[in-house]
């Protein structure tokens, strides 16, 4: 959305009327990055139609990034660097524009400037869908994705009522958000009054419990004959790790273990030997090594990577990771 490029755009309209006090006005090329690498747009070169167009110019004119400055008491070295920029530049003012790790820079920076008797206002500028950061009632980024998982859900609804007598009666959208539920809720709009949708909802604040998870999907599906489900990506089991986390396998593993009563190494070896007859029929070489991966790797926790030119000449990367996994 044009969140990030509005607030800059307010910054640098606003600092134009007071040329007296502020002169030139440098967006950082990708965020903190731009002023260690000292890649500064000069903003003033740009006219007052171009910077007004950013009001209505989604994702970031300027560039992104995720990247945490590192702790000064281990590395030094980019607050420095940082402190001979702005000095380089005269940089009186510091404003940075995003969520929570871009205030733990922006909190950074200002402790360098006063750390190192540099005059210099670090001001953070809350950008966040997660609408998570403290004191922030409802962040700038919030209302965009509110919408945009609303709309989403909606339609996609009525994507799996019109088809849900003869095919999918289910459906999960999973929405960022990390511990905080604000998005999950947000899902919730996707039904109202006049658009009534089965909808379950599964906030990282409220562990899971899988029997009433299912109980009221079965309900749902039973009365409406279909059921969305909205899931927080921050979604936590009884035992407090992440649903994510917590020892999960694709479909297609759990789904042969299910069939074949093997356990997983089993299950793995059986399309190790498979993915290797079907090289060797097709004219692919055959060795030990091939051997060793296919026959005795999946058996064992050893997580390796090997790289294999099983199918005829073309190269295959066959990852083998521990028992436990997928």
């Amino acid at each position: 959305t044009a969140v990030i490029n509005t607030t800059a755009c307010g910054v640098i309209e606003t600092a134009r009327t007071h040329r007296r006090r502020i002169g030139a006005v440098y967006a950082g090329r990708n965020g903190i990055l731009g002023a260690l690498r000292e890649e500064l747009i000069d903003t003033g070169k740009e006219s007052a139609k171009t910077i007004a167009a950013l009001r209505h110019t989604p994702s970031g004119a300027f560039g992104s990034c995720r990247y945490k400055l590192k702790d000064p008491a281990v590395d030094n070295t980019q607050y420095e660097r940082l402190l001979a920029v702005f000095q380089a530049h005269d940089i009186g003012y510091f404003l940075y524009n995003g969520g929570g790790d871009s205030a733990d820079t922006c909190l950074k920076v200002a402790q360098l400037a006063r750390d190192h008797g540099y005059p210099l206002q670090a001001i953070h500028l809350p950008k966040t869908v997660d609408n998570d950061l403290p004191f922030t009632d409802c962040c700038p980024g919030f209302g965009s994705v509110a919408k945009y998982v609303a709309v989403s859900m909606r339609e996609a609804a009525f994507d799996v009522q019109s088809m849900a007598k003869t095919s999918t009666k289910v459906f999960v959208l999973e929405v960022m958000g990390r511990h905080a539920g604000w998005i999950t809720a947000a899902v919730g709009m996707a039904e109202d009054a006049a658009t009534p949708i089965p909808l379950v909802l599964l906030f990282p604040e409220v562990a899971f419990d899988e029997a009433k998870f299912l109980a009221a999907v079965d309900a749902k599906v039973k009365r409406f004959g279909y059921c969305c489900v909205g899931v927080s990506e921050g979604l936590l089991n009884a035992e407090g790790q992440l649903m994510a986390e917590a020892g999960t396998r694709d479909g297609l593993m759990t789904g042969l273990c299910d069939r074949t009563g093997w356990p997983v190494r089993w299950v793995r070896m059986a399309i190790e030997v498979a993915v290797v007859a079907t090289g060797w029929l097709m004219g692919g070489n055959f060795g030990p090594g091939i051997s060793v991966g296919a026959l005795a790797l999946p058996s064992t926790a050893t997580g390796v990577t090997i790289e294999a030119n099983y199918i005829g000449t073309n190269a295959a990367s066959l990852s083998l990771g521990n028992t436990q996994g997928g």
